[in-house]
């Protein structure tokens, strides 16, 4: 091998030995970049979008050094409840069907010159908080005797125009001087009144009364009581 013969000069042998080294160099150099190919497309991403299953995403949110969300997206705002509920911190008005109206009086039976105290009893039954709009100017009470004629309204004398805006809590809650209700009180005086209040009508005589009227566009539900000598 290192001392070739023939007919040939030994330098034409040693160049024929060589190109046959180098072309079997060129041979297994082909080989392995084949197979190092080959090995990298079978791990690669097909091409375009990747697709990420949620199941395997973290819920968590990275956070910068200074604490505030990094990456996350701009929050949506809130939208009303279809349950019927506010938003929170929303105030709202309050609806006829989520009150509940009591009309009655401090005690059942009255003694002689005992002006009685008639009350309007309103208490939120839903379980969010609205307002109420409350005072003499929003509500007519009115007093009919036995016999149901009219002996008294509050709309007749000096009617006001007083009224204000409370809020209510949700149903069974009570926090410090608020809760679910609210009461409006007026004290009738026993003396009797017509429209244009006229001056110089007696006081009732002892006997049995109701109490009724109106708050706003609800009628109060009506509420008995007695005098007596």
């Amino acid at each position: 091998m290192l001392h070739p013969v023939g007919p040939e000069r030994r330098a034409t042998y040693w160049r024929r030995r060589l190109v046959v080294v180098l072309v079997l160099l060129a041979l297994v150099a082909g080989v392995t970049v084949l197979v190092r190919s080959l090995g990298s497309d079978a791990g690669a991403q097909p091409a375009g979008r990747a697709v990420i299953d949620p199941a395997g995403v973290s819920p968590t949110v990275a956070a910068s050094p200074t604490g505030s969300p990094t990456g996350a997206a701009t929050p949506t705002p809130p939208t009303p409840s279809t349950s019927g509920a506010p938003v929170a911190g929303t105030p709202v008005a309050c609806t006829p069907g989520q009150l509940e109206v009591t009309t009655t009086t401090d005690v059942p039976v009255y003694g002689p010159n005992v002006n009685p105290q008639l009350k309007v009893i309103v208490r939120n039954t839903a379980g969010f908080p609205c307002d109420a709009r409350v005072g003499a100017g929003t509500r007519t009470l009115v007093v009919t005797d036995a016999a149901g004629a009219q002996v008294w309204s509050s709309a007749d004398c000096s009617p006001s125009a007083a009224a204000t805006t409370v809020p209510l809590l949700a149903s069974g809650v009570e926090q410090g001087d608020d809760s679910d209700t609210t009461v409006m009180t007026q004290k009738w005086s026993l003396q009797r009144s017509a429209p244009g209040c006229p001056t110089g009508l007696p006081a009732v005589e002892p006997g049995t009364y109701t109490v009724s009227g109106a708050w706003g566009d609800v009628p109060l539900p009506r509420a008995s009581f007695s005098l007596t000598r």
